[in-house]
């Protein structure tokens, strides 16, 4: 038995000796979390909608709340197909992959609702990282036209990770101890490991990508001003003496 085999297990024996109660409980909650989600994030797709510049500027980011909104509906349906398993009494029910794939109509929406955001925070981070380093690139290129073709670029990719997920269930008949369905209990184990790496990865990369470059601009601004970088240290260090 491979150790991924092992894994899988002690998950659906975890899920299978959880009480009714939690899990009702975790039903619930994932009910409320995700009409928190879609109402906050309903909020921000209005603003940004109120006026043409800040439709124009903030594209990356409509979309990126568009796929919380996503999630969220992916967090409710889990809570409402979950919950009915558990008041029917078919929780415990084994079931296959492929049946949680195609049958369970929760699990498309975890997918969608993870990467989406993913990969337009990987974007938008691309944006940042060329306006900071080379404004003019920025001004040039990121127009309102190139950015509606990086946005289908990225759908195009979510897409064809739907797809790969898609032909990992099909026909998959590895049994589920419960009918939880998680994105590792309906797909194949090499997408679902290659999803769970690359959406952490995802925004620790963007992270990481925007802290760099503010850090080798803040260097070189300083290297090149060093009289004014001294200035400005020596006036902050005369306002802490004030307060303090």
């Amino acid at each position: 038995m491979d150790i991924t085999t092992t894994m899988n297990g002690s998950i659906d024996q975890t899920f299978a000796l959880s009480t009714s109660d939690k899990t009702a409980f975790m039903c619930i909650l994932y009910i409320v979390l995700g009409v928190l989600s879609i109402f906050a994030n309903i909020i921000n797709i209005s603003i940004f909608l109120t006026s043409r510049e800040l439709r124009s500027n903030y594209i990356f980011h409509i979309v990126v709340d568009f796929g919380e909104i996503v999630n969220g509906l992916s967090y409710i349906t889990c809570g409402i197909g979950r919950g009915s398993a558990l008041i029917e009494g078919l929780f415990t029910t084994p079931i296959t992959a492929h049946d949680c794939f195609y049958n369970r109509y929760w699990t498309v929406l975890l997918i969608l609702g993870t990467e989406i955001p993913a990969w337009m925070t990987i974007v938008c981070a691309v944006e940042r990282v060329v306006a900071v380093h080379n404004p003019t690139t920025y001004l040039k290129y990121f127009n309102k036209r190139n950015k509606i073709l990086l946005v289908l670029a990225s759908m195009s990719c979510i897409g064809g990770s739907m797809v790969w997920a898609a032909l990992s269930a099909l026909h998959n008949e590895r049994i589920n101890l419960t009918r939880h369905c998680s994105i590792i209990e309906s797909t194949g184990r090499i997408f679902s490991t290659t999803h769970f790496v690359f959406v952490p990865f995802a925004y620790v990369g963007s992270f990481v990508s925007l802290c760099v470059i503010a850090f080798v601009h803040r260097v070189g601004f300083c290297t090149s001003s060093y009289f004014l970088c001294g200035m400005k240290a020596d006036n902050y260090s005369k306002q802490q003496r004030m307060f303090t």
